[in-house]
């Protein structure tokens, strides 16, 4: 199954994607191989593949050499932003953790920005009025919220803790508020509770 997900044999994998029983593999989650596109795949982003494989079970959730399925999608390389932002409404649709966070390194630091935050700045480089494009990624925006994403960041600090910001509008511009800071290890992806009792500002 995986050898026709990653050569786009649409028709097979929808044909054969009867149930989590057929769905289901040890390694790396077959909605994985329709999500993410590098080098070594010879076929491009396949949603209408990960969307079969959704509505049969497959969990948008499923965890991989420490990253998930939904992760890897928002990270994930495309020659078509319209396919991308398909693929991405479909995972967060069929349960796809909406405040999940990427790292990343900066030098020797690391920071972490949510789901929404790097779907953001991802699109702010298209600036596209192309008519789906932009209705897809409202959709998805209008999804994401809905389930209780936030658009937030945090960074590593000198003592190893984390602090978290937030993005606020001041004076017609963007800009980032510190909110608090956490120990270092402890920090997973939020919901939209404040589990520590402290108020956001």
């Amino acid at each position: 199954m995986a050898f026709a997900i990653l050569h786009g044999l649409e028709n097979y994998v929808l044909e054969k994607s009867k149930g989590p029983s057929t769905i289901s593999k040890k390694g790396k989650p077959l909605l994985d191989y329709a999500c993410v596109h590098g080098k070594e795949h010879c076929a491009p982003l396949r949603p209408k593949i990960a969307r079969a494989l959704l509505q049969h079970g497959a969990d948008p959730n499923a965890e991989f050499n420490g990253r998930t399925v939904w992760q890897n999608a928002i990270e994930a390389e495309y020659e078509d932003l319209t396919v991308w932002l398909m693929l991405l409404n479909s995972l967060a649709s069929h349960g796809a953790n909406p405040n999940a966070y990427l790292p990343r390194q900066r030098g020797a630091k690391e920071f972490r920005r949510s789901a929404l935050r790097l779907i953001k700045l991802k699109m702010i480089k298209h600036n596209s009025e192309f008519s789906e494009e932009d209705r897809l990624y409202r959709s998805l925006l209008s999804l994401l919220k809905s389930k209780g994403a936030r658009e937030v960041e945090w960074h590593e600090m000198e003592d190893g803790s984390f602090r978290r910001i937030q993005q606020a509008e001041f004076k017609g511009r963007s800009i980032f508020k510190y909110i608090f800071t956490e120990p270092s290890g402890g920090l997973e992806s939020y919901d939209s509770s404040d589990r520590w009792g402290r108020k956001f500002l």
